[in-house]
Parts: C-alpha cells; sequence; structure tokens
C-alpha cells in the first residue's frame, strides 16, 4: 500500500473517531443540560404560583369551579409564536395542589383530586421542608416512554405550611428542541468530516510525496543525483542537506579505508619477497644464486609497480563520475598501439597475435580508456597463454553493435569463476602460481559501462576468449 494512502487512512481514522467522539459527548451534554434549565424555570414558576395560590388555598377556593375555570384558562390559552425554528401554540405546563397532608386538591388534568400524593418525591420533600422534585412517566400516555418533570414548592400562609403546588412539564415538549440541536450538530459534524478528509488527503500527499523525495535522494547512489528542496519545510531540506553531507563524507572514508586495507594486503607478498631476496643476497652465494635472487627483486618491484598504477587507474576512473569523452575512436590504430606495447612478453612466451574480422566499425567513445581495458583484456590473455600459442584478435558487427574478442590458448576457467572474474580483488592463479590484483577485468566492465557496453568471459573449445560488445556504434 503507497505511503499516501496509509497517511490519509490513518488520518482520516483518526478524524472520523474525533468527529464522532465530539458529537457523541456534545449529544450526551444536551439532553441533561437542557432538563437542568427546564428544572430551573419550572422551580421559579411553581415558587411564583405557590404564592399567587396561597390565598385561595387558605380559603378553600382552590376546590371551587370559578378558581378550576380560572387556571383552565390560562393552562388552555393558545400561543403563536416560533422559538428559534419550533413553533409554539400552547402552553405546556400541568400543576396539582395538594393540602397539608398531601391529598390532591387541585389537578390541571382533573384525574387525580381527592388522592394521596404525601409518597410522592416532590411533595414529600416539600412538605419537611426540602426541595422536591421527581421525573415519572406520563400518566396521560403510560404507553409512551416519554416521562414529564415535576417541580414542587410549597405554599405558606402566615408562616404556616398550607400545601404544595408542583408543576410539571413533558419532556415531550422539549424533545423538538432537542431533536433540532442534534440534526445541526451532525450537519455540522459531516462538513467538518469532508472538510477535514478532503485537508487530510492533501497533507498526505504533501507529506508522501515530499518523503518519497527525501527516500530517492537518500537511495540514489550517483555522485550526479540532484538534491530537492522542499517548500515550507525547512526540516525536510536540513534532512536532505545531512544525507548529502554524510554520504559524500562515507563514501570518501569509504572509498579511502577500502584502498588503504586492499593496497596494504596486495604490498604484503611482493615486498615480503623483496626482503627475502635482499637478505639473502647479505650473505656469500654462487654468481647464479645471486641472479636468481635479483631477478626475483625485480619481479617484485614489477609487480608492486603494476599494482600501484592499476589501483590508482580505477581509483581515477572511479571518481571521474559518470561521464566519459565521446570522440572518434580509430579502432585499427587503438589495437595496433596495444599490441605494440606489448610486445616484448609476447615475444619471451613466442605467442602470435593475430587480428582479423571486422575491426574498422565507427565508435565514438574515450581512447585512453579504451586502450586501458582491451590492454588488460590482453596482458590476462598473455597471462593465461601457453607457451608457444597465438592470441586472437577479431571484430564483427551484430545488428547495431559491434563486438570485440579476444581468445587465447589455455586452460579454460572453472564455471563457477566465469561470473566472478569482473569481481573486485577476485583473481586466478596464473601457470606460475601466483595471483594477480583483481583489479584488471573489474576496471575492464567499469569502461565498458562507461561505453554503454558490456564485457562477458566464457570458454571456448582451447581456451577462453573475452567478448566486449559496444552498444553505441554510429554507423
Amino acid at each position: 500500500m503507497p505511503i499516501f494512502i496509509r497517511i490519509w487512512l490513518l488520518f482520516t481514522i483518526i478524524l472520523i473517531c474525533g468527529g464522532v467522539l465530539m458529537v457523541h459527548q456534545f449529544q450526551e451534554q444536551v439532553k441533561p443540560n437542557t432538563r437542568k434549565v427546564m428544572e430551573d424555570i419550572l422551580a421559579d414558576n411553581a415558587n411564583v404560583i405557590s404564592a399567587l395560590v396561597a390565598k385561595d388555598v387558605a380559603n378553600g377556593q382552590v376546590k371551587s369551579k370559578a378558581f378550576n375555570e380560572r387556571m383552565q384558562t390560562v393552562l388552555e390559552r393558545e400561543i403563536s409564536g416560533k422559538i428559534w425554528s419550533i413553533d409554539k401554540t400552547a402552553v405546556q405546563l400541568r400543576m396539582y395542589i395538594t393540602d397539608e397532608n398531601g391529598i390532591v386538591i387541585y389537578d390541571s388534568l382533573g384525574k387525580f383530586v381527592g388522592e394521596d400524593f404525601s409518597q410522592w418525591r416532590d411533595v414529600y420533600l416539600t412538605l419537611r421542608g426540602k426541595y422536591g422534585a421527581r421525573s415519572s412517566l406520563d400518566p396521560t400516555n403510560p404507553k409512551a416512554s416519554m416521562s414529564v418533570m415535576h417541580v414542587a414548592a410549597p405554599i405558606v400562609n402566615k408562616g404556616e405550611l398550607i400545601g404544595v403546588v408542583s408543576l410539571g412539564k413533558p419532556s415531550a415538549s422539549i424533545q423538538p428542541f432537542i431533536d433540532n440541536a442534534e440534526k445541526e450538530v451532525w450537519n455540522l459534524a459531516v462538513w467538518y468530516l469532508f472538510i477535514g478528509w478532503i485537508a487530510c488527503g492533501l497533507m498526505s500527499w504533501w507529506l508522501s510525496h515530499n518523503i518519497n523525495q527525501v527516500r530517492r535522494f537518500a537511495l540514489a547512489l550517483a555522485p550526479t543525483s540532484q538534491q530537492p528542496r522542499f517548500w515550507l519545510s525547512k526540516e525536510l531540506n536540513d534532512l536532505t542537506q545531512a544525507i548529502a553531507t554524510m554520504r559524500t563524507q562515507l563514501e570518501d572514508q569509504a572509498y579511502v579505508e577500502q584502498y588503504v586495507s586492499t593496497l596494504t594486503h596486495e604490498l604484503k607478498s611482493p615486498l615480503a619477497g623483496i626482503r627475502a631476496g635482499a637478505e639473502l643476497l647479505q650473505e656469500p652465494l654462487p654468481l647464479e644464486d645471486q641472479q636468481h635472487f635479483a631477478d626475483n627483486i625485480v619481479a617484485q618491484a614489477d609487480k608492486l609497480h603494476s599494482l600501484i598504477q592499476r589501483m590508482l587507474l580505477m581509483m581515477r576512473l572511479e571518481k571521474s563520475g559518470a561521464a566519459t569523452k565521446q570522440e572518434p575512436i580509430d579502432v585499427p590504430q587503438l589495437l595496433q598501439d596495444v599490441i605494440a606495447q606489448r610486445q616484448s612478453m609476447s615475444s619471451s612466451k613466442h605467442v602470435d597475435i593475430v587480428c582479423s574480422g571486422e575491426l574498422a566499425p565507427k565508435l565514438q567513445g574515450d581512447v585512453f580508456w579504451l586502450q586501458q581495458a582491451i590492454g588488460n583484456v590482453l596482458d590476462n590473455a598473455l597471462d593465461f597463454c601457453e607457451v608457444g600459442s597465438s592470441i586472437k584478435i577479431w571484430g564483427e558487427k551484430i545488428g547495431p553493435d559491434w563486438m570485440l574478442y579476444i581468445s587465447n590458448q589455455g586452460p579454460q576457467v572453472d564455471a563457477f569463476a566465469l561470473e566472478k572474474v569482473f569481481d573486485r580483488y577476485f583473481s586466478l592463479a596464473r601457470s606460475s602460481g601466483n595471483r594477480g590484483s583483481g583489479i584488471g577485468l573489474t576496471m575492464v566492465q567499469e569502461v565498458m559501462q562507461r561505453h554503454h557496453g558490456h564485457a562477458r568471459l566464457f570458454n571456448v573449445k582451447d581456451g577462453v576468449c573475452v567478448s566486449l560488445r559496444f552498444h553505441t556504434v554510429s554507423v
């Protein structure tokens, strides 16, 4: 799953969970707070009404028809108004009055007159001088789950408690306000989630885009990789700069350590041979032995010189970057120069170097490095060929490519080593028992890659052959 989708999904889950939790908590607070406000209003009204009806209760007028008609006129009064978005059409209050014993002497519903309400919480507590309130199911609709809140107030006449007035309001009367508030909250929540989801998507894209740029930059090993710059992200810019600096330092340090380690290892054997030969020459020896040890010292010195030269060339090639000069290559002249430089070695082994085939392609490349690459292949061919044999060099056009083959007559290479011979520091034992530096063929492959080609080694009937394929051929 792309990092963009993962970040967006994570942000979306957090957003949805946060939004749902917020709406849930708001809903949990709406109902109890609304009921608290309603109870506060009922308490105020109950105490006002208790003061207004105190004289009627004391005079026994509460049970009269005139009192009942007056109260019904008030409670059944029609209202025409709009409270916020809710239409208000009638007074939605209920009231009953009890005497000092809790017996109902007035009921706006006309159902409970004469009943004993002394055990109802609102009446019971009020008769004992405490604040009394209760909520119970609506007696007018016992099948419904809606309740009615009652708040009572004492009726006092001349300092004496003579009864209780209790005002009730059905919760159904405030449910439209609660429903409307919840609807508005959900509408806002949907917009919040939608806008937040889009914003999270944009943020996720921005983060993933910048992270991928840093990732690609960190993974790029080429020294010419372009360091990205980020808008409104100093931290990422600092990170890429630190990666670039660290990579350069690590590459330089590793490069130096690698070459120092290799050079130290490779120098041990020749230096040991030179030291041993020099120590033996300090002793009185026959002239023939002196000549033998002197020749050995010269050979070891030549080996040191060759090793150092090749390592310097390899270092120069690797640190030069991916670009190589592009100039016309005179292939016959290049081969003639390479063969001439190795004339003494081929003569000492009585080896003939024979050229044939298509040797005049129109190539573009770097003459110096191609001389080094072809020279290294020819050196290997001379090292491993048999005395008195021949080395064949020929060219061949294959489609748009040109192939250069160099083969010798000698021992074949084991199958496991055919792919390893181009690895750094991998070498095979010569006929003399000595091993090379393991750098020559590595350089060959590196040069060929710089020329958009590649090198391959394979066994032939009587020896080994190396092919150099040049892909960029000008025809």
